[in-house]
């Protein structure tokens, strides 16, 4: 499986559609979490704010991610 640096560079650094910083680290977040086994966390935004949105919306992009590359290489 590809490093977490990996995925992201090729995700946000290839000419995509800029995102937001709360977005891009709720997707570094889930893809560590999935790769490297950080403990799991809760939003480090206050909840009902744009910030938070963001950052669980990338949450839900980097476990897309995941399964992904997780398909990619045929595991389960």
């Amino acid at each position: 499986m590809r490093s977490v640096g990996e995925i992201m560079n090729e995700r946000f650094e290839t000419g995509t559609s800029p995102r937001s910083s709360a977005y891009r680290q709720g997707t570094y977040y889930l893809l560590r979490r999935k790769i490297e086994g950080i403990p799991q966390r809760d939003c480090p935004f206050k909840l009902g704010t744009a910030s938070a949105d963001a950052w669980q919306a990338g949450v839900h992009e980097g476990l897309r991610l995941f399964r992904e590359e997780r398909d990619r290489l045929g595991e389960k």
